[in-house]
């Protein structure tokens, strides 16, 4: 809950703001002719979050938030971002992971100690992102696919192969860490087109 800039504390909800006529009064009085206004929002935890009027990431966030909810245009950049109050309502929703659904296909070659993987990742904004293992090997008589469906039109080119141990590890990682990439191997980004299977 922000505090306004009387004593008085904000209205518990968007209705509740709707429908208070002297807090709204009261927060545009205690704002008016200031540059930079603050807020501050405490959380279900009671941790502490300050937000200003600077154009920052939060602001960001609210225009990437507003754009998704199609409430602002796809072009150009409304400065109702910069608000604290729109801050602190995009700040408060939860976002939910930064790295939702994950596919992850690999293949190896066992006598030879390689193999190579992709990975799409289906972040928080829907956007679809793919990497591809770089590893730089030289072998390039080996034959892996990440398609099952078409194995000839999607082989790893030679310079995706890895040894064999490190891809072990990107996998563990991919499973059960946080982080996306996995920092086991080396990655490229790729266009998801070329992937082409989630």
């Amino acid at each position: 809950m922000a505090e306004a800039a009387s004593d008085d504390h904000c209205p518990t909800g968007l209705s509740g703001a709707m429908n208070d006529a002297s807090w709204a009064a009261d927060r545009y009085d205690g704002i008016a002719g200031e540059d930079i206004t603050t807020g501050v929002m405490y959380d279900e935890d009671g941790m502490e979050h300050c937000f200003d009027s600077t154009q920052d990431q939060a602001s960001d966030l609210a225009l990437k938030v507003g754009r998704d909810l199609g409430i602002f245009h796809r072009k150009g950049r409304t400065n109702i971002v910069d608000h604290v109050e729109v801050k602190v309502a995009v700040g408060y929703t939860p976002q939910g992971p930064e790295w939702p659904p994950a596919n992850l296909r690999f293949d190896f070659d066992r006598d030879a100690g390689v193999g190579a993987a992709v990975l799409l990742v289906l972040d928080r904004y829907d956007d679809i992102r793919a990497w591809m293992t770089h590893g730089g090997g030289a072998q390039n008589d080996i034959a892996l696919t990440h398609d099952s469906w078409s194995p000839k039109e999607r082989q790893f080119p030679s310079w995706s192969l890895v040894d064999l141990p490190k891809l072990r590890e990107a996998i563990c990682q991919w499973a059960f860490n946080d982080n996306l990439p996995p920092s086991a191997v080396g990655w490229t980004p790729m266009p998801d087109e070329e992937i082409g299977w989630l």
